[in-house]
């Protein structure tokens, strides 16, 4: 794609690089992003020319792992960069009590800062 410009992320990302998302597309969003998937945009020359969907799979001994740390009488908490419905989607699944969706890298260690002990 020489001489393209591709941009990857969410609308924050696209609306601050001048990309317009239209509404059938944001629909499309909607209709791809249930619980347990992630849809990400992907713009070409500042239209959109296409949505990544992700799904997450989760580890077979996640489940195990969290339920361990719960009988130590640890709490668990998810920050996840995935949307809220995904990340509580996953924190249901391997019984979290706290979860955070939505976070990026750089909100991960604020949100850890204000946890309580």
């Amino acid at each position: 794609m020489s001489g393209r410009t591709v941009v990857v992320g969410e609308a924050d990302l696209l609306a601050s690089r001048d990309v317009t998302v239209p509404a059938e597309t944001i629909s499309l969003f909607s209709d791809r992003a249930a619980p347990g998937r992630t849809v990400v945009p992907v713009a070409v020359d500042g239209e959109i020319g296409g949505l990544l969907v992700f799904a997450e799979t989760l580890h077979p001994e996640a489940a195990s792992t969290v339920a361990e740390l719960r009988s130590m009488g640890i709490r668990t908490v998810l920050l996840s960069g995935d949307n809220q419905p995904t990340a509580e989607r996953v924190a249901r699944e391997v019984r979290i009590d706290e979860v955070y969706g939505g976070v990026l890298p750089g909100g991960k260690g604020e949100i850890v800062a204000f946890l309580p002990s």
